[in-house]
């Protein structure tokens, strides 16, 4: 959310929505939160990298919010602990559109999407 708060322009919308997935897709019960701004995107290229640690792909002009610059930490630190859940990190975004990211977490932990529940 910070980085949706920090790279989207003044007048930009930033919207976040929590419910369950649809069970048809994901099986066994899985929350879903969805974070979605309409700042200047990510690149297809760079979006295998923006999970790495102290990366930075958005040029300063970009940076539109009093927020201070980042250490580039947090899409890591946020993914690491979605996985430490067995749930999955996603993104979608279009350059100078959208970009959104979905989060979904299982009801039961260690579960992935698609999987069966663990024998507990």
């Amino acid at each position: 959310m910070t980085n949706a708060i920090r790279y989207t322009p003044e007048q930009g919308e930033i919207l976040i929505d929590v419910d369950e997935a649809p069970s048809e897709t994901y099986p066994g019960g899985w929350a879903r939160l969805r974070v979605r701004d309409n700042g200047f995107g990510i690149a297809k290229e760079d979006r295998d990298r923006i999970f790495d640690p102290f990366l930075h792909i958005h040029p300063a002009k970009h940076h539109t919010s009093a927020l201070p610059d980042s250490a580039g930490l947090g899409l890591f630190i946020a993914k690491g602990l979605v996985d430490l859940h067995g749930g999955l990190i996603k993104v979608d975004s279009r350059p100078d559109e959208f970009t959104e990211f979905t989060v979904l977490l299982p009801f039961k932990s260690h579960q992935r999407p698609g999987s069966d529940p663990p024998d507990r």
